[in-house]
């Protein structure tokens, strides 16, 4: 079998954990930055409802991007697997994704990690207080009367939908009514002396 002969360290390379270089520039770009003081307090993820955060990181990504990035968000989510997660790291880890937005989303992200470890459902309280409003919001809709049926000149139609108002009388459907049936006659009537005078 005939054997080529490779060049000295053609196969030899470092690989960037290996190279002091990259931890070197990675060090230079930590102390470069500026870090907002939430990103001093530590986070337990096994506390946090991965879930729940998955889906606001998600849409929030969705959302700055303009579209579904599959990978920055895989980027993150995976990340927030990570017992060790250093937000600071994380923010340098997507900025080539985020460009600008990357110290305000990692901020945001931060922010929530930090309450949800707090609560014993593991979901941050501002997510609690959203979904408190939107009940109350929907609890406080007027009631609706079911539509009631007309007859008049051998005609069946449906009375529009009427709210009731939260405090003082209901409407007064009837007279509702009667005005329908007034209007009715009073324009079958002009309809028969039109048809008389030809």
């Amino acid at each position: 079998r005939v054997q080529f002969p490779m060049a000295s360290g053609f196969f030899r390379g470092t690989s960037a954990d290996q190279d002091d270089r990259w931890g070197n520039a990675n060090k230079r770009m930590m102390k470069k930055l500026k870090f907002p003081k939430v990103f001093d307090e530590k986070c337990d993820m096994k506390k946090v409802n991965l879930d729940v955060m998955s889906k606001w990181v998600t849409e929030r990504l969705t959302e700055m991007l303009g579209f579904e990035d599959e990978i920055v968000i895989s980027l993150v989510i995976n990340s927030m697997s990570d017992k060790g997660l250093n937000p600071k790291q994380l923010q340098i880890d997507i900025t080539g994704f985020l460009e600008k937005q990357a110290p305000v989303f990692i901020e945001e992200l931060w922010t929530l990690l930090v309450e949800a470890q707090k609560n014993k459902h593991g979901i941050p309280q501002a997510f609690l207080e959203q979904k408190k409003k939107q009940l109350q919001s929907a609890s406080v809709q007027p009631a609706v009367v079911p539509p009631k049926e007309i007859k008049y000149l051998g005609a069946t139609t449906m009375a529009p939908l009427m709210p009731i108002p939260s405090s003082g009388p209901a409407p007064d459907i009837g007279a509702s009514v009667e005005q329908a049936k007034a209007k009715a006659a009073a324009a079958a009537a002009a309809a028969a002396a039109a048809a008389a005078s030809q």
